[in-house]
């Protein structure tokens, strides 16, 4: 993390994030998208369902739904597309009452349907919050080692506690108990909305340039697998990061939770072996024919104040950053809308900087 004395200024933040928003217009005149390895050309032929991936949950009659935000009257919210995505936050008990307000007032004002995940159902600014974990085995819950912060979360919310007295508990269990959310989330996604083109899996400091993602979208069939994230290693694996945004497509996600309904004990053990949640994904995915298509740097690891702005980075644009405070934020959002409000030339959307 930046120090204070050494952090850039917000204005060169916000300056930094339109040259990279701007290289969007430039994208349709480059054919950046089509040339490239994250052209849908690459993505895998479509692999027909068989008996052995079960039968993919929206066939079940699942249509539980998460609470629909009011939409406004900003450009964003009439961007075409945006019907087609399901955003889905992963996020804890312990950080939602920070992050989430954020995205409520800003980045979720742009999204028609989403639903926020945690591992405690509660409300927040009259926002249903689910329990991505309440449907796991309950012998695990209760008796695993993994959930011990889980249980501990539940009696302190139970009795009204503050969950500041879990600081140490959530620095040694965190990663533990959220590698658990990832499967579950994936047929939580689906459940709640089964007609969904493609659904954003993200983390609470995740920010969505939401225009940008739409527009890239547009050129992937979501009847074809697909698994799109940025790429990362662990050990000889490689996997999608999550806290940078995961993308599926309608089709590797009914496989992957068919697959996982047919093989519970199965994937209760890899997650319990592993030690990551993005990385038990990537190993599922694996078993339903889905590989990662890898798509750094449209999807980043990093945010405007730490990403370096090299050749690497040259002309793709920015859909998602990672490990955005929520006052950047609110400062990206703010500045992405009055760009969208301005004419599309150069000199007005920079005219829309402060001095």
């Amino acid at each position: 993390m930046l120090s204070s004395a050494s952090r850039p200024r917000p204005s060169l933040f916000i300056a930094v994030a339109a040259s990279l928003l701007l290289l969007f217009l430039t994208w349709s005149h480059l054919g950046l998208a089509s040339q490239s390895a994250l052209n849908a050309d690459f993505v895998p032929e479509t692999v027909q369902l068989d008996h052995t991936f079960g039968k993919p949950a929206h066939a079940e009659g699942l249509t539980e739904q998460p609470k629909k935000p009011a939409t406004g009257t900003h450009p964003c919210a009439q961007l075409p597309g945006a019907e087609d995505v399901f955003v889905v936050m992963k996020t804890s008990a312990t950080e939602v009452h920070e992050k989430l307000p954020t995205h409520l007032e800003s980045t979720f004002r742009c999204i028609p349907n989403f639903a926020v995940f945690s591992d405690y159902e509660e409300e927040v600014q009259g926002q249903k919050v689910f329990d991505v974990l309440d449907e796991v085995n309950e012998t695990l819950r209760k008796t695993h080692q993994d959930f011990s912060l889980y249980r501990q979360l539940h009696e302190y919310k139970s009795k009204d506690k503050d969950l500041a007295g879990l600081a140490d508990l959530v620095e040694r269990q965190g990663l533990r108990l959220d590698k658990w959310k990832w499967l579950p989330l994936m047929e939580k996604a689906l459940k709640a909305r089964p007609e969904s083109k493609f659904y954003f899996f993200m983390e609470a400091d995740t920010y969505i340039v939401w225009s940008n993602l739409l527009r890239w979208l547009s050129f992937f069939d979501p009847q074809k697998p697909l698994y799109l994230g940025g790429q990362n290693w662990m050990l000889d694996k490689q996997f999608a990061s999550g806290g940078s945004g995961i993308i599926l497509s309608k089709n590797s996600l009914e496989r992957v939770v068919a697959q996982r309904r047919e093989n519970l004990d199965v994937f209760d053990k890899l997650t319990a072996a592993d030690y990551a949640g993005d990385v038990v994904l990537a190993r599922a995915m694996e078993t339903v024919a889905v590989p990662l298509t890898g798509a750094f740097p449209i999807i980043q690891g990093e945010n405007p104040y730490t990403l370096d702005y090299t050749q690497n980075h040259w002309c793709y644009p920015v859909v998602s950053y990672h490990h955005m405070k929520p006052e950047w934020t609110k400062a990206m959002w703010d500045f992405e809308q009055s760009w969208m409000s301005q004419s599309v030339s150069f000199h007005r959307s920079f005219s829309v900087l402060p001095g």
